[in-house]
């Protein structure tokens, strides 16, 4: 039986407008992991409801239980992320992020992915246009880890021995092989350039990762990206996403 959610932690992933004035609201909480939500009347310009339950905003909420479905009683707005919406290019890299955390994310709680979640969220919108792309990267590259898909980048996957050139990254075996061992397809030859930026994709937090943004290597980044994505993909094995292609439409990946 679904019990009183009161004080909840969460954050807005997506909302669905029903009926005349309802939506239902697929949150991420913190503790409880994803949860769905009728707010009724939300739509109505004087709802207490109405900005609590748009896209991305992070809030507190406390949610009575129905047959089916939670109800929305009251909450309080923490962060409206409003920020997220100051360009095309930042509220595409958004919606696509947060599909590709829906894609692996499910029901259970995990307060670590929910801070790295609204800490990514909050570097976008401190964000300059021209970091966006390695901030895309970092996070492919971060989440795909969280859910179980760490990349090995210190040492070959076949034999243990040390990285050395040249730089081969293995999508499918989820990290580097040496040159001792036969090549199989995807297997990806890295520049040292982009070797480095998927050590710190790993290593440094996403605050580092936007202040290290530099104009002038975009197309490292673009390219780095696009191989995270690889990797996010195969290992995951969610390959479709409706938002993808505005992101390559804007030149982001």
């Amino acid at each position: 039986m679904k019990q009183d959610l009161k004080n909840v932690e969460g954050l807005v992933l997506r909302a669905y407008n029903i009926k005349d004035s309802s939506r239902i609201v697929d949150l991420l909480a913190r503790d409880q992991g994803r949860i769905s939500f009728m707010a009724r009347g939300a739509r109505r310009d004087k709802s207490p409801s109405l900005n609590l339950t748009q896209p991305y905003v992070e809030g507190r909420y406390n949610l009575q239980p129905g047959r089916s479905i939670y109800y929305f009683k009251d909450g309080q707005i923490q962060n409206a992320h409003l920020g997220l919406r100051k360009s095309i290019r930042r509220l595409a890299l958004t919606e696509f992020s947060i599909e590709a955390l829906t894609s692996v994310v499910f029901t259970e709680g995990d307060p670590i992915l929910y801070d790295f979640m609204v800490t990514y969220l909050g570097t976008v919108e401190e964000a300059g246009e021209s970091d966006l792309t390695r901030l895309l990267g970092a996070y492919l590259f971060k989440l795909v880890s969280l859910v179980g898909f760490r990349p090995s980048l210190g040492s070959c996957l076949e034999c243990g021995g040390g990285v050395k050139l040249p730089l081969v990254f293995d999508l499918h075996g989820g990290g580097m092989v040496c040159d001792d061992h036969p090549g199989r397809p995807g297997q990806r030859t890295l520049s040292m350039d982009q070797y480095q930026e998927l050590v710190a994709y790993l290593t440094q937090p996403f605050r580092e990762i936007r202040e290290g943004s530099r104009e002038e290597k975009g197309e490292l980044y673009r390219t780095t990206a696009r191989l995270c994505l690889a990797y996010f993909q195969i290992q995951t094995g969610r390959d479709r996403f409706k938002s993808l292609a505005m992101l390559q439409d804007l030149g982001l990946v």
